[in-house]
């Protein structure tokens, strides 16, 4: 792992919204250092939808400027710094950074959680990530609402569960607004909207 990543510095700015120029490998080695040295750390996987409600919502907007990784997740994202006269060196798509995350808890012993979704979807991707990754520890789904009468009671599952990773799958922005609000409560060192 570099330990160079520790402070990600954003590439380029795409209507204004951050986008830092990380590679898959470099994503997974910030997790590892952030997990190492406690949380809380929030990665954004931002698409243009991300862009324009970010232009829209001021809210929404501060909370990726606050995150500590804004990934380039979708071609939009990689053509509009093009434009801007830049490359980014690879396109962070969220649900292919699931899957190596996945296999690198499996390796480093790290324990996700599954927020979000529909009924049953959290559990079945355990499932679908478990078999996939032996040795990989999902220490809890959970479907839940990005609705703020359920919080305390996510937070307290999450924080019970004692995992190093949530992954939540509220949509954006709902679910990048709710770690914002909660991940620090959580305890969790890094939550990653999916």
């Amino acid at each position: 792992m570099d330990t160079h990543l520790k402070r990600p510095t954003p590439a380029l700015r795409v209507l204004g919204i951050p986008i830092h120029d990380a590679t898959y490998a470099e994503a997974l080695d910030w997790i590892q250092l952030w997990i190492a040295e406690g949380g809380p750390h929030q990665i954004a996987t931002v698409n243009p939808e991300f862009v324009m409600a970010a232009r829209r919502e001021q809210g929404f907007r501060a909370v990726l400027e606050e995150a500590s990784l804004c990934l380039p997740d979708g071609v939009g994202i990689t053509l509009a710094a093009r434009y801007q006269g830049q490359r980014l060196r690879d396109r962070v798509a969220g649900v292919d950074l699931v899957e190596r995350l996945a296999t690198r808890a499996s390796q480093e012993g790290w324990r996700l959680f599954l927020l979000g979704a529909g009924p049953g979807v959290a559990e079945r991707t355990a499932e679908v990530l478990t078999s996939r990754n032996p040795g990989l520890e999902v220490c809890g789904t959970h479907a839940g609402s990005p609705a703020l009468g359920e919080e305390d009671g996510i937070v307290q599952r999450v924080r019970d569960s004692r995992a190093d990773v949530l992954l939540v799958a509220y949509g954006a922005p709902a679910q990048d607004m709710w770690l914002a609000r909660n991940l620090s409560r959580t305890e969790a060192a890094v939550g990653v909207g999916i």
